[in-house]
């Protein structure tokens, strides 16, 4: 379940933690958010509600993205586009996480990603130089057993095929971790999945040093052992589906799910919910696509 859409003060959404409540009582046990969601509230409704739940529950966050007050505190620069609200050196993502374990209220936090972090890029083609601090920050705290492990959650960055910034390249990532650690902890990614988008999903954007040959992200995250956690099934609203059975079972929005289950049914879908309603349609899903059906 995503958390993006958390909002304790949306007058739309007056009872958060309900929502969270009610899908772990449908059997929900992997809730996705990021410091910077809600201004910091995801995650502070997210440890109300789970802070009694920990052996029952995932908590993915994420780091290196800044809410607008915690920009303005940190002296936040300037970018072409207002304050500069994203930082991936390593005081920066220590100071996050630990941030994040206050809200979520717990020590430990099962999976930490780094939040859209081609937003460092600015015309430059190199990203892994620019992230080595983050990366050694987070592997030595997987080591030291705050996090269980880490990954990176991307927006546009494993697609990206522009003149002027390459697409974040987990071969490369891998290679570098390899050669500094016999056993590394980059265990997962996050990026949209949905119809609207399986031109880029299909694109053979990722570089294979072994292969010497370039594979799909779907691919190369499997030949490396990495999860794949897909978000966004209807690009934030901006592609709901429309055909399908109206008023029943399944709705247009399920079917669509089961379609991309089908694409890749080894991966995880995180879908936000902003309502009851949501999360009983998922479980409804939920429950056929288990029973086979």
């Amino acid at each position: 379940m995503g958390t993006a859409e958390l909002r304790p003060t949306d007058p739309l959404l007056p009872d958060a933690e309900a929502i969270i409540v009610a899908a772990v009582n449908s059997g929900i046990r992997i809730f996705d958010t990021a410091s910077n969601y809600g201004d910091g509230t995801a995650e502070v409704v997210l440890g109300n509600v789970t802070k009694e739940l920990r052996d029952r529950v995932l908590i993915l966050t994420k780091a290196g993205q800044k809410t607008e007050q915690e920009t303005l505190e940190d002296g936040g620069s300037a970018s072409a586009n207002g304050l500069q609200h994203w930082s991936f050196d390593a005081h920066s993502i220590e100071a996050s996480v630990m941030r994040s374990q206050k809200r979520l209220q717990r020590d430990y936090i099962d999976c930490v990603f780094l939040h859209n972090p081609e937003d460092i890029l600015l015309g430059s083609k190199e990203l892994l130089p620019a992230l080595i601090p983050a990366i050694d920050y987070l592997e030595k705290l997987s080591s030291e057993g705050a996090i269980g492990c880490w990954g990176i959650s991307s927006w546009s960055g494993f697609f990206s095929k522009d003149q002027k910034n390459a697409p974040i390249q987990l071969d490369a990532i891998n290679n570098y971790l390899l050669g500094h650690e016999r056993k590394h902890h980059f265990m997962a990614i996050q990026f949209p999945f949905g119809v609207w988008n399986l031109d880029a999903i299909k694109q053979k954007s990722q570089y294979s040093k072994t292969n010497r040959s370039f594979e799909t992200l779907f691919r190369i995250a499997n030949n490396l052992g990495i999860s794949c956690l897909v978000n966004a099934p209807f690009n934030g609203g901006n592609n709901p589906p429309i055909s399908g059975l109206n008023g029943t079972y399944p709705t247009p929005a399920q079917q669509e799910l089961v379609y991309i289950h089908h694409l890749a049914p080894l991966a995880t879908r995180v879908i936000g919910m902003t309502s009851l309603r949501s999360i009983g349609e998922i479980n409804y899903l939920r429950e056929h696509i288990h029973n086979g059906r």
